[in-house]
């Protein structure tokens, strides 16, 4: 969860409601918004008085959101998951909006992405209704991931190209560029081979802009590179996006595993055990810059191969 600062939730850091245990650390691929949005921070210390009664009820769906975004990120939580009857209990309707978005992100743990999508779709109906634009434009780029991962092509471009434009009117970095990245692994799935490079190339950008390590990024053009029939250069940018993830201490989100278990699947399956794996392995040992510098070597020096004629068609 990106928290700024500046412009601390009135609710929870000025009456210092909030103990820094209940929130998670910043995650690896954590952006900031430069305008000012509703987010939290760790207060220094519980408050006896009057506001001291609501501090059970606000930290409660904190701790979901905060699992929320460690799940999210493949992160490990710090303890139990949170019980299922809390989410009822969320009064307030910004945060019942925020924990339906939680749980779109975590929900692909499981394998739902139908739960998923209809999480999202519920946590945008509420915030759409509530003045808070950048949690809704959050909202709708989360849609569209998850419409592109269930096959719903025509919805994903709509909700994706919308949350574009609201990260453009936001000047968010983070924001723009993961819903560049998205648009482009959605013209991936839907064979516009040239339009997906255009996109994943500004995606690119716009995180290495942000000092964001573009993991999903290199993934994405990995399977660009897949659909293309470069199998070797997809094993070896998937390879560095796993080695990077492991030099790092996460594991991929949710939202993007399916999709890396079919590219790795179908590249194996192209190359051969011995050789994916002496590949994949070679990728892992890549750092950043050099990982960077074969995505903008496109399209490689791999060997074409020929793949089955659905190999950018989503799981069933």
């Amino acid at each position: 969860m990106s928290a700024d600062h500046r412009l601390a939730d009135h609710w929870f850091v000025r009456p210092r409601l909030l103990t820094t245990a209940l929130l998670p650390e910043p995650l690896p691929h954590e952006g900031r918004s430069p305008r000012p949005v509703r987010g939290v921070r760790p207060a220094v210390a519980e408050q006896d008085g009057p506001n001291r009664v609501s501090l059970v009820g606000r930290q409660q769906p904190l701790f979901v959101l905060g699992m929320g975004a460690r799940l999210g990120a493949g992160q490990k939580p710090r303890g139990p998951s949170p019980p299922e009857p809390l989410l009822k209990e969320i009064d307030d309707p910004f945060l019942r909006a925020v924990s339906q978005l939680a749980m779109a992100w975590t929900s692909p743990i499981a394998g739902d992405f139908e739960g998923a999508l209809q999480a999202a779709l519920v946590s945008l109906k509420q915030l759409r209704g509530q003045h808070e634009p950048f949690w809704a434009a959050v909202a709708v780029a989360t849609v569209g991931a998850m419409e592109t991962a269930v096959g719903r092509y025509d919805d994903a471009l709509r909700h994706l190209t919308e949350a574009r434009d609201l990260a453009q009117r936001f000047d968010s970095a983070w924001l723009t560029a993961w819903s560049r990245v998205q648009l482009g692994l959605l013209a991936v799935m839907r064979g516009r081979f040239d339009d997906a490079g255009v996109l994943l190339d500004e995606g690119l950008g716009l995180s290495l802009s942000a000092h964001s390590t573009p993991l999903v990024t290199l993934c994405s053009f990995a399977r660009l590179a897949l659909a293309e029939g470069y199998a070797g250069r997809a094993t070896l940018l998937a390879g560095a996006a796993e080695g990077l993830r492991q030099r790092a201490g996460v594991r991929a989100c949710p939202m993007v595993r399916r999709g890396e278990a079919q590219l790795v699947a179908q590249a194996r399956e192209a190359l051969g055990t011995e050789c994916f794996d002496e590949m994949f392995d070679g990728g892992g040992r890549l750092n950043q810059r050099e990982a960077v510098a074969i995505v903008r070597d496109r399209p490689g020096g791999s060997t074409r191969v020929s793949l089955p004629s659905d190999s950018t068609a989503p799981a069933s």
